[in-house]
């Protein structure tokens, strides 16, 4: 996620200031092509003719992209940003959406407008503040269909959009937009922020929505996202939580320190659970206990669809079982949103963590002892314990790490 910093129109300012501070410098043109496969087609013309802008795709400046979403049962070696979503939400899943190149432009092209800050024009001229504020993406390389563009959702908080000239009247908000509809407009800060992206409706009377990462239906096509995405690429990272954990506390830390409203940083975020704040709509302290024991209950369960989470995209169930259990949660698309963010943040499934109490004794056996196996023969003089950690892969086994504890009592 964090090669998004590289989709900027023209990565450096007008005259010049080449690599320094914002300015990423033209070096990076080629690892944005490599990552992302875009290249940026400067607009058409100096916007002298506002006339054709209500027609003309190339009037604005856009991305073009230059690879191909490979069809194969496997993305290739070195797959582009684009590549892994379409992989994610379809043949990762088994699923075949007739849709999914335009599903998948779109969704992409929501997330660069979300992670940007609506200052950013899409130039077509280093510096000027005249061009497109929304990302445009020609992704069927035809340039004289706009409507086989796919388009961003920008926010455009310091201008109406529907008075905006630097907003293509071909690339309308999907419709419809309603106040409530949370917008980041921000940079991200965990995977899980990927939900506020737009997907493009399916179909004509299917409003267009931010992706799901908390419904636990199996036609839940976006959780995916959360299993193939990383935000934080440290090799070792403190406080991560295995999803399958049954430390109820753990879980409902996790759960109380999430923040319910993240508006860009426009207002003081809100704590998802406050104990300073019990009156609704905000849960109770005790809430998030019971959101964290219904986490449990869900992956210790036996029954057909439930039980351990496998990756990340399990996320989506745990948040809808947490939902489920706390009607002050259940009410709230955003909150159950944010409990999945805080989940897929700090949580992982991969590891499987073993602990093996080892109790040491040192002693004799009583005099005339005829079995050794008889434990009711020995006499205990000495004893030590120790707790041995053992962290496996999920996948084939390997013990990743060890640690031996001593036990003090």
């Amino acid at each position: 996620m964090n090669n998004l910093e590289l989709v900027i129109p023209v990565p450096w300012f007008y005259p010049g200031n080449h690599g320094q501070g914002h300015a990423y410098g033209k070096q990076r043109n080629t690892d944005l092509a490599g990552l992302f496969g875009l290249v940026w087609v400067p607009a058409s013309n100096d916007f002298t003719d506002a006339t054709i802008r209500f027609t003309d795709p190339n009037y604005y400046g856009h991305w073009k992209y230059i690879h191909t979403l490979n069809p194969s049962p496997s993305p290739p070696d070195n797959p582009d940003f684009f590549q892994v979503i379409d992989y994610a939400m379809n043949q990762a899943i088994g699923v075949n959406d007739p849709n999914h190149v335009r599903r998948t432009f779109t969704i992409g092209a929501a997330i660069i407008d979300q992670y940007d800050s609506d200052d950013l024009h899409d130039s077509g001229s280093g510096g000027s503040p005249t061009g497109n504020t929304i990302t445009v993406i020609d992704y069927l390389n035809d340039e004289t269909h706009p409507e086989n563009y796919a388009y961003g959702v920008e926010a455009m908080s310091f201008d109406d959009p529907n008075d905006n000239l630097d907003r293509a009247a071909f690339a309308p908000y999907p419709a419809p937009v309603p106040s409530t509809n949370a917008r980041l407009n921000r940079r991200f800060e965990n995977v899980g922020e990927f939900g506020y992206a737009y997907a493009c409706k399916s179909v004509p009377t299917t409003p267009s929505r931010t992706l799901d990462f908390a419904s636990a239906s199996a036609t839940n096509y976006d959780k995916p996202l959360l299993d193939f995405f990383s935000y934080n690429m440290a090799g070792n990272r403190a406080g991560i939580v295995n999803l399958n954990t049954r430390n109820v506390p753990v879980l409902a830390s996790i759960i109380r320190g999430a923040l319910l409203h993240d508006p860009g940083g426009e207002t003081t975020p809100t704590e998802l659970v406050s104990p300073r704040s019990p009156s609704p709509p905000y849960p109770r302290p005790d809430d998030a206990l019971t959101a964290a024991q219904a986490i449990v209950q869900e992956t210790t369960s036996t029954d057909a669809l439930r039980g351990p989470a496998l990756t990340r995209a399990d996320v989506a169930r745990l948040a809808a079982a947490a939902a489920n259990a706390v009607a002050n949660l259940a009410t709230s698309d955003e909150a159950k949103q944010t409990i999945a963010r805080a989940l897929a943040e700090v949580g992982q499934a991969r590891t499987w963590n073993l602990m093996i109490d080892v109790i040491a004794q040192t002693g004799n056996y009583a005099p005339g002892t005829a079995d050794l196996s008889d434990p009711t023969k020995f006499i205990v003089q000495g004893e030590k314990r120790y707790w041995l950690h053992i962290a496996l892969d999920r996948d084939d086994g390997t013990v990743l790490g060890t640690q031996l504890e001593e036990v003090t009592e």
